[in-house]
């Protein structure tokens, strides 16, 4: 048995956890309404504590194998827990689950996680959304486009991180455009100047966009203005003296009947 095995084993052993995947509400631009639920995996251990995706996602992107058994093992609790969400909050028709572009690199999902969304009702394969770091968009064309025919064939959506930073691939997204981009703010806390801009941008070629982290209501309404789809409230964010900010592990959320506050935003 390897270290990381042992790892593992000793961290079920205490009881804990070995990954959480927590869960923020994504809403409607509109009306504020619950659309789906943005999720982060948490990796726990006894031995090196709690590593966010920040700290594992450079290994998994050098390990395709490693990789597509941790994806699979994700993806098989969401979509366990999809019906139950889709029929106690009827507005969630997106999930967004993080994954490492070493899944697609040879212009093909994983095999493990293909043979997951195959056997998936379709109504819950279409609720997801995969979604990837930009790094995504600077595979060789002919393997991004074949991943994102591949991955859409499967019923599922595809989503790409990092919209708005000075890096971000725009030119790729006229010839192999995701279905949706995260719209993320700088180290300032800052989304790009001209935000507008981006959002409009985005919209002429077919794609939605996703705000992350919205702090404030004028920031929402500028959101909303500019016709952004979706977005994520920072901490503290209130509208109509509700907080909308909410982070829960998804059996927690289920086991808890948040759900049900969920559908109470709508």
């Amino acid at each position: 048995m390897d270290k990381l095995n042992i790892s593992v084993t000793r961290t079920i052993d205490s009881g804990v956890r070995p990954i959480e995947l927590k869960c923020t509400p994504i809403y409607d631009c509109l009306f504020s309404n619950v659309a789906g639920l943005r999720s982060r995996a948490l990796v726990n251990s006894v031995d090196y504590g709690t590593l966010d995706p920040g700290d594992y996602m450079p290994a998994l992107e050098d390990d395709r194998e490693s990789a597509s058994s941790f994806t699979a093992r994700n993806l098989r609790v969401v979509l366990g827990a999809l019906p139950a969400l889709q029929s106690q909050a009827r507005g969630i028709s997106l999930f967004l689950l993080s994954c490492p572009v070493s899944l697609v690199r040879r212009g093909t999902l994983a095999a493990e996680v293909t043979r997951l969304l195959r056997a998936a009702d379709p109504k819950c394969a279409e609720a997801v959304c995969l979604s990837f770091a930009p790094e995504l968009l600077r595979l060789p064309p002919k393997d991004l486009q074949s991943a994102l025919l591949h991955i859409r064939s499967l019923g599922c959506k595809v989503a790409v991180e990092g919209f708005g930073r000075a890096d971000f691939p725009m030119s790729v997204l006229p010839l192999a455009a995701p279905d949706l981009l995260l719209l993320e703010r700088d180290r300032k806390g800052d989304f790009p100047a001209g935000m507008a801009a981006y959002v409009q941008f985005a919209e002429a070629l077919g794609i939605q966009t996703l705000a992350v982290g919205v702090p404030a209501e004028t920031v929402l309404r500028g959101l909303n203005d500019a016709q952004c789809a979706y977005y994520t409230p920072a901490p503290g964010l209130r509208t109509e003296g509700r907080s909308l900010y909410m982070e829960k592990e998804l059996t927690d959320l289920l086991s808890e009947r948040s759900v049900a506050s969920l559908a109470g935003f709508n």
